[in-house]
């Protein structure tokens, strides 16, 4: 009789022990709403991608707690990731990808880990695009070479920011082109395009969401910094296709502070693959131009190690590295 109550409390002890240190599945998670944080102001693209996303998760159905975004800018980007930091191992709040608070991120502005953000997925890919003034006396980045190795004049370029994608895919094809190019930051990409308008600068870097429409014979496209073309462009020849080896991307998706539980990773994973099967989700990627290539887990951080790398080298060459913005 003894032995048998022995054995039934501690089947009840080991029973006890299981419930108290199983953790939390993604069976009851999410049980509360979340924050989508974004380093952008209201408006801006990554903003604009974010808030999106929130709404087609919710209108989907995929996600049932309420999304709210937040925009936790300064910095650059270093307010918002120096947040994510601050929130480790918070299942309730995940960001969006872009360059900007990357870039803080690798130059060891923010206080946040490159190798300690937690990757969730990667969905849309933006090449940047090389875009002249519509009577420029050159038609595609072949002819821009031509023209400027002929006059010995530096090319005037405008990005939207010191250091973004746009900045990089220019560095990169002033070196692969031996051009000289003076680059001329904008605080936006809008401030670029006003600035291609008015002649200011030769030619302008940016992604097709910042697309001013060839249609309107105000500006043409030169090329794109993509390995392949642009279906949505068919015509538009990559910089590599003109002997350039150059590519530049924009990349949009989710990470999440470090730490962030297996169980909420395995949740984002399957809810943002769920996502980018709607319509709604492509009728957004073909309204903005932007091509989906969705990767997770192992995959994702093998290319964004490979990214990040080239990006460090890119901004140390540039001597922007170890500049505090």
């Amino acid at each position: 009789m003894r032995s048998k109550l022995v054995i039934c409390l501690a089947v009840v002890i080991i029973c006890t022990f299981t419930v108290a240190v199983v953790p939390e599945t993604d069976a009851a998670y999410p049980e509360k709403p979340l924050e989508f944080a974004t380093h952008s102001s209201p408006g801006g693209g990554s903003d604009m991608f974010i808030r999106a996303m929130a709404l087609f998760l919710e209108k989907e159905g995929i996600v049932k707690q309420k999304m709210r975004v937040v925009n936790r800018t300064g910095g650059s980007g270093t307010a918002c990731m120096d947040y994510l930091a601050s929130r480790r191992g918070d299942p309730y709040v995940i960001s969006a990808i872009s360059g900007a608070p990357l870039n803080t991120v690798v130059r060891k502005i923010s206080v946040l880990k490159y190798e300690d953000l937690t990757l969730l997925a990667m969905m849309i890919m933006d090449a940047n695009v090389v875009y002249a003034k519509y009577d420029a006396p050159y038609n595609d980045m072949k002819e821009l070479v031509a023209h400027f190795k002929k006059s010995g004049k530096e090319v005037n370029v405008g990005i939207g920011s010191l250091g973004g994608m746009d900045h990089l895919g220019s560095y990169r094809t002033a070196r692969a082109t031996g051009l000289k190019f003076n680059i001329v930051s904008f605080k936006s990409s809008g401030g670029s395009a006003t600035a291609l308008l008015g002649g200011h600068v030769d030619i302008r870097v940016g992604d097709y969401t910042e697309m001013l429409d060839p249609k309107a014979k105000q500006a043409k496209i030169l090329a794109i910094m993509s390995e392949k073309r642009n279906p949505f462009f068919p015509d538009v020849q990559t910089l590599k296709e003109q002997g350039i080896d150059v590519t530049g991307y924009l990349i949009r998706g989710f990470w999440a502070p470090p730490d962030f539980p297996p169980y909420a990773v395995k949740y984002w994973e399957d809810a943002l693959g769920k996502l980018v099967k709607t319509k709604a989700f492509k009728d957004y990627s073909d309204t903005s131009f932007g091509i989906i290539n969705f990767m997770t887990g192992r995959e994702l951080r093998t290319w964004m190690d490979a990214f990040v790398a080239a990006m460090e080298r890119d901004l140390k060459h540039l001597g922007l590295f170890d500049q505090k913005k």
